[in-house]
């Protein structure tokens, strides 16, 4: 939830994090867990990408932006592909 909560106050869509006093715990959460994510530079790689594709039709447009929107909704969010693949 923080991240959400950070993301808002960047686009300055609130005033400040709620969740910014509580401290985030980062550990493993039992045999086999691990932490698995994407450095800053692999996530703006991963948008850039997207942005220097071509659009030459409208579809393109459409699939480009479709494509940003579901990655920010994954990154921002932390669901898992499966879960935002349910929300269709």
């Amino acid at each position: 939830m923080g991240g959400l909560f950070d993301w808002q106050v960047a686009v300055q869509a609130l005033r400040v994090n709620p969740f910014q006093a509580i401290p985030r715990s980062r550990a493993a959460r039992g045999p086999g867990s691990q932490r698995r994510f994407l450095e800053a530079e692999q996530v703006t790689a991963v948008f850039d990408a997207i942005e220097a594709r071509p659009v030459p039709t409208l579809w393109a447009q459409l699939h480009k932006a479709r494509d940003q929107l579901l990655l920010a909704l994954l990154f921002q969010t932390g669901l898992r592909a499966s879960e935002v693949a349910a929300l269709t």
